[in-house]
């Protein structure tokens, strides 16, 4: 998406802008595709940190309430800003699932998880075909953008075959846009869907 700005910002508008301004606007893009690498890192790092854990294996080989109660309730999600979280084993089959708006973190459906040809969809299916495989990075969903990781779910000491893939996800809202300005400096504004809550 970054490259595609900056594509058009220089070869289609680029002649009604002078060479400060360029310079500017490239200074701008560079800060918002670190912001946003950052935040995907960010989602990433607690992604492998629940999938690369005893109790997240165990849990796949045999559901157990205690640890959805210690582990996924709004609070602790909350602290990290997570708003999706995804469990499947590798057959595929849904092991846990929960979607929250960012907006007082009530539960939502997510209708793209329904369809294979969302970008979540695609993103789910792709990691489903790739057991080994560590993917991270943004999707458009119903609900707006999200930013969005997945690893393979593994023992704490990594020495037994994966048995399933964890998905955690950040959607943006404009709090979240509003963070990002103050974190970074920069005048980000990415499309939501949230209600109210649109840049």
């Amino acid at each position: 998406y970054i490259a595609i700005v900056f594509a058009v910002l220089k070869f289609y508008v680029g002649p009604q802008f002078n060479e400060m301004e360029i310079r500017e606007t490239e200074k701008e893009i560079s800060i918002y595709k670190s912001a946003i690498e950052r935040e995907v890192n960010a989602v990433n790092s607690y992604c492998v940190d629940y999938a690369r854990w005893d109790d997240t294996y165990n849990y796949v080989a045999k559901p157990y309430e205690k640890y959805v109660n210690d582990n996924l309730k709004i609070p602790s999600l909350s602290v990290q800003r997570i708003h999706f979280f995804h469990i499947i084993d590798l057959s595929g089959k849904v092991k846990y699932s929960a979607a929250y708006n960012p907006v007082g973190y009530e539960p939502i459906e997510i209708s793209d998880l329904k369809s294979d040809m969302s970008d979540l969809g695609k993103f789910i299916l792709m990691a489903q075909q790739n057991p080994q495989g560590i993917y991270k990075g943004m999707v458009i969903t119903d609900e707006g953008l999200m930013l969005i990781s997945t690893y393979p779910i593994l023992d704490s000491e990594q020495r037994k075959p994966a048995n399933g893939r964890l998905f955690s996800g950040r959607f943006f809202s404009r709090e979240e846009m509003n963070r990002m300005r103050e974190i970074y400096q920069g005048d980000f504004d990415l499309w939501t869907d949230f209600e109210g809550k649109s840049g």
